[in-house]
């Protein structure tokens, strides 16, 4: 079955799910009630691409007061919580190059991602997939000499790529073969 296929039929099942089915499934693209919402209430969607603008839409919508507390719902850089859900496992596919960085460079990127967090009061997210732990730990270090008011913008551009990808990924693990595994 070619990916076209599968993500067409991914999409199809996406579709046709109940809606609190819906809701649990985009909860691992971002965990906030509220962008599920948005997301789920914009089905049925003719394309993937479709999928991935409500995706866009929902991020833009959060309220500025709310982005840092979604924030801290993800996991520090280079920090493996654990866990078997679609989110954790997605998280450390992601963090793939990070995670398999040597130590003295993941505790670099766990001790800046600390020096981020007491500066800005979130946790520090990068749309890390094909990101190198040196390419990472450099945003990072750039990023905590920003503003305040433009590292917020610039958090909420980056968990808008990292939701856009998810649900892409979602739209690509709901084929029929899969629908069981929600």
């Amino acid at each position: 079955m070619s990916t076209e296929t599968t993500v067409h039929d991914g999409l199809e099942a996406f579709n046709s799910l109940p809606e609190a089915e819906a809701l649990t499934a985009v909860a691992s693209c971002c965990p906030l009630p509220e962008w599920g919402s948005t997301v789920v209430s914009a089905r049925p969607f003719r394309s993937v691409e479709e999928a991935e603008d409500q995706a866009g839409v929902a991020t833009r919508a959060i309220p500025d007061g709310t982005l840092p507390d979604v924030l801290n719902l993800f996991p520090p850089i280079a920090v493996d919580r654990g866990g078997d859900s679609r989110a954790a496992n997605w998280s450390r596919q992601e963090e793939a190059a990070i995670h398999a960085s040597a130590s003295d460079v993941k505790a670099q990127l766990v001790e800046t991602g600390l020096k981020f967090k007491e500066r800005f009061g979130y946790t520090f997210v990068i749309a890390a997939a094909g990101r190198t732990s040196p390419e990472v730990l450099e945003a990072m270090k750039e990023r905590l000499r920003a503003e305040p008011g433009q590292e917020l913008a610039t958090s909420r551009q980056q968990l808008e790529l990292i939701c856009r990808m998810r649900i892409a990924k979602l739209m690509q693990q709901l084929d029929p073969g899969l629908q069981g595994s929600l």
